[in-house]
């Protein structure tokens, strides 16, 4: 019976290590969609200095980080992805935070709900700073073409 309960706490921890190992570090994650027709191409930045760079196709979504920056580069402009505040993030296992983002035609990155998914065809209201981008061509408007 001591064998067969100690198998089982064994195999318990090995279980548990796993789940921890498979959910990745505590931080925020950014899941970004490409609704644009071009590459649209992401750098992420580590506490380390090190940088890793990402190229999302159009139609394409992908989840980046935990890292210590984001930057963006949609249609020729760059830019840092900054906090849409705790409305539009969602909390994950382990101490993860997931934000979503969509860019869009001219260059631009708004923020959907939470539970929004790309492609999004309307954006929500946005949060003050948003959508990101050059604040010209990304006003709420020009955002939800």
């Amino acid at each position: 019976m001591t064998s067969a309960r100690s198998s089982a706490q064994v195999a318990a921890l090995v279980l548990a290590a796993l789940a921890l190992l498979s959910c990745g570090p505590p931080g925020v994650v950014i899941e970004i969609y490409n609704a644009t027709n071009r590459n649209v191409v992401v750098r992420e930045a580590y506490n380390d200095a090190s940088t890793t760079t990402h190229h999302l196709a159009p139609g394409a979504g992908a989840e980046f980080g935990p890292a210590l920056a984001w930057h963006v580069a949609i249609l020729g402009h760059v830019f840092e992805v900054q906090h849409p505040g705790d409305r539009f993030g969602r909390s994950r296992a382990f101490g993860q935070q997931l934000f979503r983002f969509q860019a869009v035609p001219p260059g631009c990155l708004f923020a959907p709900l939470p539970e929004q998914q790309g492609p999004v065809a309307e954006p929500p209201e946005q949060p003050r700073g948003f959508p990101l981008g050059p604040s010209a061509l990304c006003a709420p408007a020009a955002a939800a073409r």
